[in-house]
């Protein structure tokens, strides 16, 4: 796995130093003619979904400098949501679930446009690099959980997820999860790396307002597995495919 993922990424270098040498070339036909753009949209991952919002400026006539900014989710592969079917108003929830993963992503890249419009309907394809960090904060989970007081009648209290108490560790005792706000007070941050490279289609009549459709790939890395399971084998590496719709602005 570890010399997969190095081979992969020398061979993004050598492919984005390649770029770099030909990039008079990529496109002579080009007709970009604006110094600045900045797109905003929707992500879906397949681990989550998020927004994203990118400020591009005109380094040559067929490259751009990418500033890069995402905020998105990220699920385990394995989260499975169960409900309890005693409650009619019970709200699903992930059994042994410890954390849920923001992701906060500034980054910079590059983009090459590969293919220019000939007309004003047509569609520029653009190749896009962008890397950075990951600031990941870590949610912590919290239930709302079946007490008996002391007249025998039924009590809910909201805890947080405990893996080491033996009463959240039997399901009979979980009504269902807490409203997902319910833990923002105890965020923990930690940090790692991204990489994702894409396709994108770019197409409108004006060149002033343009719309964007990117499809690709992209790799989370962490120096340690995020906690975000008790029971499941966690992981500091996740790969997704995710496709992204965008609307932009040049001047």
């Amino acid at each position: 796995m570890i010399n997969s993922i190095l081979l992969i990424f020398a061979l993004f270098f050598c492919f984005v130093s390649n770029a770099f040498s030909q990039e008079d070339y990529i496109n002579e036909y080009t007709t970009t003619s604006y110094k600045n753009a900045l797109t905003y949209g929707i992500t879906l991952h397949s681990s989550g979904w998020g927004l994203g919002l990118q400020y591009l400026s005109n380094h040559t006539s067929n490259r751009n400098y990418i500033v890069n900014l995402d905020i998105l989710t990220l699920k385990h592969p394995k989260e499975t949501k169960v409900l309890n079917p005693i409650y009619d108003n019970a709200r699903p929830y992930i059994f042994g679930k410890m954390n849920s993963i923001i992701l906060i992503r500034p980054g910079l890249g590059n983009q090459f446009i590969l293919a220019d419009k000939e007309n004003p309907l047509g569609v520029r394809i653009n190749l896009n690099f962008v890397g950075g960090v990951d600031v990941t904060l870590l949610k912590p989970v919290f239930l709302n959980l079946i007490y008996l007081d002391n007249m025998g009648q039924e009590v809910f209290k909201t805890e947080k997820f405990d893996p080491d108490n033996p009463y959240h560790n039997d399901q009979s005792n979980i009504k269902g999860a807490a409203p997902y706000f319910t833990g923002f007070g105890n965020l923990k941050m930690t940090f790692g790396l991204f990489l994702k490279s894409s396709l994108s289609f770019e197409w409108n009549e004006y060149e002033e307002r343009f719309k964007v459709f990117e499809i690709g790939a992209m790799a989370e890395l962490f120096p340690e597995p995020l906690p975000v399971f008790a029971y499941i084998k966690n992981k500091n590496l996740f790969v997704n495919i995710f496709a992204n719709f965008s609307f932009g602005r040049r001047w």
